[in-house]
């Protein structure tokens, strides 16, 4: 496992994220709280860790697909040599 790459998989799309979350509405969760929700509606903090977990195990999902990808020309390379 190369912990390099999957850091950078990782934090890619994180940082992205984190950066639009910031500059797209820096009053977002004054909005979320200001209308009448239902009692069933998730509270504001959940927001920022659901989509950090989203973004992290998608940069997961990057590195494993990419990592596969190598797996598989390498052994692809192996039998037509052999």
């Amino acid at each position: 496992m190369n912990y390099g790459k999957l850091a950078k998989s990782v934090l890619v799309p994180v940082v992205g994220g984190s950066l639009v979350g910031i500059f797209a509405t820096s009053n977002s969760k004054e909005i979320y709280d200001k209308p009448k929700k239902p009692a069933f509606a998730p509270p504001s903090w959940t927001f920022p860790v659901a989509w950090t977990s989203l973004y992290t195990i998608m940069g997961i999902a990057k590195y494993r697909i990419a990592s596969k990808e190598k797996e598989s020309k390498s052994a692809e390379l192996h039998y037509i040599l052999n």
